[in-house]
């Protein structure tokens, strides 16, 4: 077993929510608790760019256009309030796509109730750890013991669609995850808004048993996915979500990849979509019939219900084998699917639609993406140099005695190695991060100049295969993308510092390169890390310590709590057998660096 620890993260943000949640019931509509009310004053239908008119206090009021990375809605006054969710975290047999599994799950559904939030919004998250035997890691803070509550605090500065997940490797895909939805602004008009779509894949083991088998062999097999953790699998058990639409009228859709490993192409047939968002950054709307979603990403798309009345197949697809393992979506069989159906023309049949669009088999990035607010890069702050103060070299090998040898995945040599008991915060709590840099794994790499731009080379150097690379704490700067191509000096001129994509989880092409840079305006250790599930768990990450002297003397930095909470966790972990042998963002028993 992986010891009773949880560890819940987010996309960027943390956490984000909205009134206490409910014991809720299986829908496929995201289980939510009372509507999210207030927050704006001109977000309407026709004007969906506006989100607080102007004030003495705020001469331009709050839109699609204001910067929400240095200013964001505040007090009463702006239509911010306090929000608090309570989240318990449990083991339930559940059958999404109708046959019974042992999950872990949040507040006893699957996924888990949407923490929703106005822009602006002060969250405040309970979280209560009711698992017996799981597993987590530690860098800002340690593990939550059994049964035991812990309580999160932050505002919603910035404002889109994300999700909660435990950050132990591949543990999310057992079941503890959950939408996130912070209402804001848009860059274009719509009628309704219908919330979240969560896609996440399915497996017949538990993480732990198939991460087992990943550390061996290449990437298990999932049985199939599931949307809003709904499915009719192959024998024809369970059922598709469905979602019902108006005849003329345009709906905002949220869909995030909530896969351990697994990228998406998703369309509704004959339904393009305008996209509006990639993660928490507005952009300028692109039309598309089919959209790629990596690991971790999330995008905001608007579509109008402008066809014949009738039911609709919505297509998940994995673009090709260096994308996904999945029995459900492999070659001629795709049978991933949810309906959207028109309201004048109730039916429970399914949709007879066909697709006619097409999509490229490519497991990337969507090109040409803008976004609304521009922010200019100084290209003259751009040196390249090849080495490991430029450049993150991703690799893979094996490791451990012939007959025994596990796969593992590393950045410039070395797999991320963490310590439960002692997170790289204390370390800085302490000023003692110089004893921990001296440890072997501890990938961290110092960004101590405020307001700074670093600027990383992420270089493709292991397998075919892409990578999505997600950023604790910090939207980035995308430069660069380039599949099959070594970054060299002379593609420098290649790089976009005009009006760059910011968001925080980016694909790493196959064999090629993925080029970032970093604002320094949060202080605090970010974890950087591969999406995949066995990636992550095989030690592809590094943490970012960001002006560590300043993180010490920030005022209400919670390192006091923070300490309480890990005399808490040691204490249960001195006197229980389940121990960690080695890392704690890989697996438990892999021997990696032993």
């Amino acid at each position: 077993m992986l010891g009773s620890r949880l560890l819940l993260s987010s996309i960027a943000l943390g956490f984000t929510s909205a009134s206490v949640l409910p014991e809720g019931k299986p829908s496929p509509v995201q289980v939510r608790a009372a509507e999210v009310t207030g927050g704006s004053d001109c977000n309407i239908a026709t004007n969906r760019a506006c989100w607080r008119r102007a004030t003495l206090a705020a001469p331009s009021g709050f839109n699609v256009d204001t910067d929400s990375e240095k200013v964001w809605p505040s007090g009463v006054d702006q239509g911010a309030t306090t929000r608090t969710y309570s989240l318990r975290v449990s083991e339930k047999t559940m059958s999404p796509d109708g046959t019974p599994k042992l999950m872990q799950v949040v507040n006893d559904v699957y996924p888990g109730p949407v923490i929703e939030a106005n822009w602006g919004d002060t969250v405040i998250v309970l979280v209560k750890n009711d698992l017996k035997d799981n597993g987590v890691n530690g860098i800002t803070e340690c593990p939550i013991e059994p049964g035991a509550t812990r309580r999160y605090e932050w505002v919603a500065t910035q404002h889109g669609t994300s999700w909660y997940h435990s950050h132990y490797s591949g543990q999310y895909g057992d079941g503890v995850l959950g939408p996130i939805q912070i209402n804001g602004p848009a860059t274009l008009d719509y009628d309704e808004d219908l919330g979240t779509m969560t896609i996440g894949d399915l497996y017949e083991n538990n993480m732990y048993q198939t991460g087992l088998k990943a550390e061996k062999g290449g990437p298990p097999p999932a049985k199939g996915a599931l949307i809003n953790g709904m499915m009719k699998n192959s024998a024809g058990q369970g059922k598709y979500a469905e979602f019902a639409v108006e005849k003329g009228k345009s709906y905002r859709l949220r869909l995030i990849n909530t896969a351990v490993d697994a990228g998406w192409k998703v369309s509704l047939d004959n339904h393009p979509f305008q996209v509006i968002a990639a993660d928490f950054i507005p952009i300028d709307k692109f039309n598309t019939p089919w959209l790629f979603l990596g690991i971790g990403q999330r995008y905001d798309v608007v579509f109008t219900a402008n066809q014949t009345s009738d039911r609709y197949w919505f297509r998940v697809q994995s673009p090709g084998s260096d994308c996904a393992n999945n029995e459900m979506s492999k070659g001629d069989v795709q049978k991933i699917f949810a309906i959207f159906g028109y309201k004048d023309k109730p039916s429970t049949a399914d949709p007879t639609s066909t697709s006619t669009a097409k999509h490229d088999q490519k497991c990337k990035e969507e090109p040409g993406m803008t976004p609304r607010l521009a922010k200019p890069l100084p290209e003259t702050e751009f040196t390249f140099i090849d080495g490991p103060s430029d450049q993150l070299k991703v690799n893979n090998g094996q490791k451990g005695p012939e007959g025994n040898k596990i796969n593992t995945w590393s950045i410039n040599e070395s797999e991320i190695n963490v310590e439960w008991e002692n997170p790289t915060i204390e370390y800085v709590a302490n000023n003692t991060l110089s004893v921990l840099k001296a440890k072997t794994g501890n990938n961290i790499y110092e960004l101590p100049q405020a307001n700074k731009f670093y600027f990383w080379v992420i270089q493709n150097t292991g397998l075919g295969v892409p990578h999505p690379i997600h950023l604790h704490g910090h939207n980035f700067y995308i430069l660069g993308q380039a599949e099959n191509n070594n970054f060299v000096k002379g593609d420098t001129t290649s790089l976009n510092f005009d009006t760059p994509l910011r968001r925080d989880v980016a694909m790493l092409p196959t064999k090629g390169y993925l080029v970032i840079a970093i604002y320094t305006d949060n202080p605090g250790v970010w974890l950087m890390h591969c999406h995949i599930g066995w990636h992550v768990a095989g030690g592809l990450g590094i943490q970012f310590v960001e002006r560590e002297p300043e993180i010490r003397s920030m005022k209400n930095n919670g390192l006091a709590k923070m300490q309480e909470n890990c005399n808490a966790w040691d204490k249960w972990y001195n006197t229980t057998i389940f121990k960690k042998p080695d890392s704690g963002l890989r697996r438990p028993g892999s021997g990696v660096g032993k």
